[in-house]
């Protein structure tokens, strides 16, 4: 049996509930005054004014108000408990950053950044002086540490020292955009130059290619401990972690004329402009995809899940390789006429031009979506084990593992967004009220925002 919580018309409802039954809604007067009572069913409402978005950690929400004000709910240690900052200072926030290591950084209309969640990963950020975290225009995290870029292209880090919460031995100015890995940063300097700090084995020791990221990069990628940057002539060049794809040697003569990468945890492919695929990394996580070579040609597109890849071609055929558990090993008869294709940590879904979807990979997690209509969808949302599609009507379909959020009992109407953590979904409906459900540990049980949205006079 799964708790739900659901917000109806800017009404938060919360109600027990299981797979294939019912679930019920309270109701609020038109002035939208919170209802104390209980309905039959034994719901709770309270009045929660319009969301506009909603960031997550690994197991936590947090939803941004129009009026600037910010709600959380989910795993306390993951951020889903903001009491620690004081309320005024959830004010007049225009976004919400998060890292997977439990912590949410808040920056505000004037420039200036709250964080709150896991402490050592980042959500205690007093150890720099605030004066520092003023004029921010946007922020970084890896999962234990933060950098936040300002308007003059300096940096601001804090967290894990290890992590790169330290980057006190690195220039970081002029900086115009910065990548992560789990546990290292990279930075991109306007001059085309790369600065990387953090942890050694996770990629910030880059000095083995320190002469070849000295100028020319125009982008870089990265899996979980490893990094690879693209230059503007084509050409890659790659460090991190051994056992993540630093070492591109095997591969570097075909690197050449590409314009993307993509990367499952230990493994990368490179999309060339010709359309062909150069792989490296760990072979059983899509570094080797030998036995598919014929087949990657006119891709225009690379997709991937933690451990395998899925190439979608010109003609909107698919081809897989990587983990077979993950969706690597896939006779892709079927899967015709596709246009975009989605993932969770353990499979695959691929939207078809007739809105139809094909899904594969890990059976219980997503793989297998017979139990569910899935006909007229134009997207797809993922926790790490199951599956949302909202559908043309704004209608909403779950499926994958349970617990994750793969079972949606109430009916979900004009819905245009769902965010997710790892085990919890949360619909943004077009009135602006919110719908969760998945394990509550996740942020699947939203009861925790009653309180915070209806404080006691």
């Amino acid at each position: 049996m799964t708790l739900k919580r659901v917000l109806v018309a800017g009404v938060l409802v919360s109600s027990l509930i299981g797979c294939g039954s019912s679930g019920s809604s309270g109701s609020s007067d038109s002035s939208g005054s919170s209802d104390s009572s209980s309905s039959s069913s034994g719901a709770e409402v309270v009045t929660l004014t319009q969301v506009i978005d909603i960031s997550s950690t690994g197991s936590a929400f947090a939803a941004l108000r129009s009026d600037g004000s910010v709600v959380t709910w989910g795993s306390s240690e993951s951020g889903g408990d903001s009491s620690s900052v004081d309320a005024s200072e959830l004010t007049n926030v225009k976004s919400i950053f998060s890292s997977q290591g439990g912590v949410f950084a808040a920056l505000k209309n004037d420039g200036r950044v709250v964080t709150w969640g896991h402490d050592r990963a980042g959500g205690d950020s007093s150890s720099v002086d605030a004066d520092e975290l003023t004029n921010v225009k946007s922020i970084f995290s890896n999962y234990w540490a933060f950098a936040a870029l300002k308007n003059d292209g300096s940096v601001v880090t804090w967290g894990h020292d290890m992590a790169g919460g330290d980057s006190s031995y690195v220039d970081l100015t002029n900086v115009k955009s910065i990548f992560s890995t789990g546990l290292a940063f990279a930075a991109l300097k306007n001059n085309g130059s790369v600065v990387t700090w953090g942890d050694d084995d996770a990629g910030s020791n880059s000095s083995s290619v320190a002469d070849e990221l000295s100028a020319g990069v125009k982008s870089i990628f990265f899996n979980g401990a490893a990094f690879a940057a693209l230059k503007d002539d084509g050409s890659v060049v790659t460090w991190g972690h051994k056992d993540f794809g630093s070492n591109s040697e095997e591969v570097k003569a075909k690197l050449t004329n590409v314009k993307s990468i993509s990367s499952t945890d230990r493994a990368f492919a490179a999309l060339r402009k010709d359309g062909s695929v150069v792989t490296w990394g760990e072979r059983s996580q899509g570094g080797n995809s030998t036995s598919v070579a014929n087949k990657l040609k006119d891709v225009q597109f690379i997709f991937s899940n933690e451990s395998a890849f899925a190439a979608l071609r010109k003609d909107g055929s698919v081809v897989t390789w990587g983990d077979k558990e993950s969706g690597g090993d896939l006779d892709a008869d079927e899967l015709t006429n596709v246009k975009s294709i989605f993932s969770n940590d353990w499979a695959f879904a691929a939207i078809k031009e007739d809105g139809t979807v094909v899904t594969w990979g890990n059976d219980e997690r997503g793989g297998n979506s017979s139990s569910v209509d899935l006909t007229n969808v134009k997207s797809i949302f993922s926790t790490g084990r199951a599956f949302a599609a909202i559908k043309e009507d704004g209608s909403v379909v779950a499926w994958g593992d349970d617990e994750r959020g793969g079972c949606s009992d109430a009916p979900l109407t004009n819905v245009k967004s769902i965010f997710s953590t790892q085990g919890a979904f949360a619909a943004l409906k077009n009135d602006g009220s919110v719908v969760t459900w998945g394990d509550q540990d996740f942020g699947g049980d939203s009861s925790g925002v009653i309180e915070a949205l209806n404080p006691k006079s």
